[in-house]
Parts: C-alpha cells; sequence; structure tokens
C-alpha cells in the first residue's frame, strides 16, 4: 500500500520512493521484536546501495534488539525490467536463541544450491518470505520449499501477501498460503505439512517446531 502515492510515477522510480521506506520499518521491526520479546523475520523491502544498485533484501530482527540483512540473489526478470533490480551476492545462516535459521526471499527457495550451502552451515528452520501474484506462481515456491525441507532434513516456514490491491500499480493482485514444511520422515507428518493456513486468506499460522 506504501506504492499508491507513487502511481503517477514510473515503476522504477515509484519503487525508489518505497525504499525511503525500508530502514523506518527496519527499526520500528526491530522495536516491536523487543516490546513482544519475539524474533521477527520481515518480509522483504527495496533498498537502495551506497553505489546505487537496487537490492531486495529483508531483516533478522531479534528480540535482543539486534538485527541482521539478507538478500535476495536470483531476480526475477519482473524486477529487473520493471524496477531495475540486481541481486545480491551474500548468503550465510543466523544465530539466534532458538537455533540456527536461514532466509530465502521468495525465487531464491527455487535453486536448491542455496538450502544445501545453508545447511552444510548448520541451519535448522528455512524461512522463505515471498510474493506470488498468481496460484501457479505459489506453487513454484511452495513445492520447492517441500523439497528443500526434504532434501535438507530441516523445518521450511513459508509466509506471502494475500489479497487484491486494486490502487497500486504493479502489485495489485497477490495469491499466497502460509505454511510450515517438515521432512517426510518418522516423528513427522506423514505428508511433510506441520501447518497450513487457509488459502489466499488472511490469517496467523501458529505451529511449534522441535
Amino acid at each position: 500500500p506504501l506504492l499508491s502515492p507513487f502511481n503517477d510515477l514510473y515503476s522504477a522510480e515509484a519503487i525508489k520512493k518505497l525504499a525511503e521506506f525500508t530502514e523506518p520499518l527496519r527499526d520500528k521491526f526491530c522495536e516491536l521484536a523487543m516490546s513482544y520479546n519475539v524474533n521477527i523475520i520481515t518480509g522483504s523491502m527495496p533498498q537502495i546501495q551506497k553505489d546505487g544498485k537496487l537490492l531486495n533484501v529483508g531483516y533478522l530482527c531479534r528480540r535482543d534488539g539486534t538485527s541482521e540483512k539478507y538478500e535476495k540473489m536470483h531476480i526475477t526478470p519482473s524486477e529487473k525490467n520493471s524496477w531495475g533490480m540486481v541481486g545480491g551476492n551474500t548468503l550465510k545462516t543466523f544465530d539466534t536463541d532458538c537455533g540456527k535459521i536461514g532466509v530465502l526471499i521468495c525465487y531464491d527457495v527455487e535453486f536448491p544450491e542455496l538450502p544445501r550451502l545453508l545447511a552444510d552451515e548448520g541451519m535448522q528452520i528455512l524461512f522463505v518470505p515471498f510474493l506470488t501474484d498468481t496460484q501457479n506462481g505459489y506453487m513454484r515456491v511452495r513445492c520447492c520449499a517441500q523439497a528443500r525441507a526434504i532434501e535438507n532434513e530441516c523445518y521450511v516456514a513459508i509466509a506471502g501477501c494475500v489479497g487484491n490491491l486494486p490502487k497500486v500499480n504493479n502489485m495489485d493482485i497477490q495469491f499466497a498460503q502460509a505454511a510450515v514444511f517438515t521432512p517426510c520422515d518418522f516423528a513427522f507428518p506423514t505428508n511433510g505439512v506441520k501447518a497450513e493456513a487457509t488459502p489466499n486468506t488472511e490469517m496467523t499460522l501458529i505451529a511449534d517446531v522441535d
């Protein structure tokens, strides 16, 4: 919705305006993490680097007030052509008081090599914030996320935007279904799904993982 005031601009200019909200949003999420004593993995946001390049980034905001950034490495044709985004080059796991985690943004989970590298670093839970506008786009993210849980014997949690924003150019429709996936092995659900939300419905999904 923060894009709506910039509908009169070309997409590449509008996304740069949206990037002005990224650091204030990060700071607010850090404040919320401390206030509610939780760790927060944010959705992804545009960020303009010092060299002028536009990246797709997100943040791990810990309950102790610290934060770390993660970057989307594989940029979709739409992000490149409409917004002029480029891929990042940093991939790493993050230590939390709940275990070692990894975060991959949307399209990145469709490339098996990235989670494999994170698993080699001891990742126990992979988080995948995403945005897909169609159900088939969502299924690519979902099916690949399930495969990554099986391949790397870890949990994978996915969460995306749902509903419509008819007054926002280039971002008017979304389809998603949040879920937590597990390996398909003994002691786990037979279908590898620990929990899932109602498709394309705004709701909170809660799941305990050991």
